[in-house]
């Protein structure tokens, strides 16, 4: 995913990335559950307002941002109420 935006916005990070989640100068995807379902809505909305820069057969797209940041919210909500641990997703 990280090389398809690339593409568009550039190797280096620049203010074009915010607009994909990227809000830190870095175009490091975030480590915290809180900040990588952020980052998700993100690209679900930079996505939907950007239909054109999907790139469905490499899973890069709007539906995909959406199935993967339903996940990670849905695993975030088990680990809260102790269905699954932190350590075992990684």
């Amino acid at each position: 995913m990280r090389a398809v935006l690339a593409r568009r916005l550039g190797e280096k990070w620049s203010p074009a990335w915010v607009g994909a989640g990227f809000v830190s100068p870095t175009t490091q995807v975030p480590s915290t559950i809180e900040a990588w379902i952020a980052f998700g809505l993100a690209l679900v909305t930079y996505y939907t307002e950007n239909p054109g820069y999907e790139v469905p057969g490499m899973d890069v797209a709007a539906a995909k941002a959406t199935e993967l940041t339903d996940a990670a919210g849905e695993w975030s909500i088990r680990c809260e109420h102790g269905g699954a641990s932190a350590e075992g997703r990684r």
